[in-house]
């Protein structure tokens, strides 16, 4: 049996383009739903990271038995946010946001909250976290008078 070397090895044009035009339909239907991932990602870390601060404030508090406060950047809280001792002033934390499409404001307009020793906040507080997508739910962080907070979904304006 004789085997034939002279066969052309390779891709017809017309199979490349037809794989081409299938990875293009798929890059299609994939990208819309990354980018409202990667949205929705941004909003839930802008959120916890918020909350895992607040209870980060509270307990340093309990622990050094001191004063410990939360102030906003000079930007305001979606810029982050820096976690120091309220008697010495000394830095503890400093929280920066990754996200640049989402912002943090809270309703009161307070830019600080300092937690006693005892773990009691100075004021409560009602936080929205909201991104740039038109008619999505974002994120609302109620702080209570004890100091606990808490997270809901909560339509943006």
């Amino acid at each position: 049996m004789k085997i034939n070397t002279e066969t052309q090895k390779g891709f017809s044009l017309v199979e490349l383009l037809v794989v081409v035009v299938i990875i293009g339909i798929g890059t299609g239907i994939a990208l819309p739903s990354y980018r409202d991932f990667t949205a929705e990602n941004c909003l839930v870390t802008t959120a916890n990271s918020l909350v895992s601060s607040m209870q980060y404030a509270r307990s340093e508090a309990g622990k050094v038995n001191t004063s410990v406060r939360i102030d906003a950047d000079a930007g305001g809280w979606g810029d982050g946010w820096t976690i120091s001792n309220h008697t010495t002033g000394a830095l503890i934390k400093v929280i920066g946001t990754e996200c640049s499409a989402v912002t943090a404001d809270e309703a009161g307009g307070a830019i600080r909250f300092i937690y006693d020793s005892d773990g009691f906040i100075n004021a409560s507080g009602t936080f929205a976290i909201c991104d740039n997508r038109a008619g999505e739910m974002g994120r609302q962080i109620s702080i209570s008078a004890t100091g606990r907070p808490a997270v809901s979904k909560a339509a943006c304006p």
